[in-house]
């Protein structure tokens, strides 16, 4: 799957002041771990703003992107391929935000998408 999601990521950047480019990651399974929030908080500073925002809206907003065509696709894809599928804003009010797109696997792993939004 680290692969798959991969290739959906390459040379696709996140529309903000820096356009960063998008990185994927896979977490591995925490019996502990049972929801989007719980595992984003096992990973993240804690001490930063974390916000959620539903997938729906989040890639609504890139509807207008530049590579808008590129976006849908990315997201029938992990939606297809991850269960419980969450967008969280980590530094939401900072200048640099961290934007994760995560779900979970069959084997109960966690994986997604990541990159930084430059926002002033």
């Amino acid at each position: 799957m680290l692969r798959q999601l991969q290739n959906a990521v390459v040379d696709l950047t996140y529309p903000s002041e820096s356009d960063e480019p998008w990185e994927a990651f896979a977490w591995p399974v925490t019996q502990s771990i049972t929801t989007p929030a719980q595992a984003i908080k096992q990973h993240v500073d804690t001490s930063r703003a974390i916000v959620e925002e539903s997938v729906e809206a989040f890639f609504n907003a890139l509807s207008e992107a530049e590579n808008a065509k590129r976006y849908d696709q990315l997201r029938r894809m992990l939606l297809q391929t991850l269960e419980n599928v969450s967008v969280f804003r980590v530094g939401d009010g900072e200048v640099r935000v961290d934007v994760y797109v995560l779900g979970t696997l069959a084997d109960g792993s966690w994986a997604g998408i990541q990159t930084t939004s430059v926002e002033t």
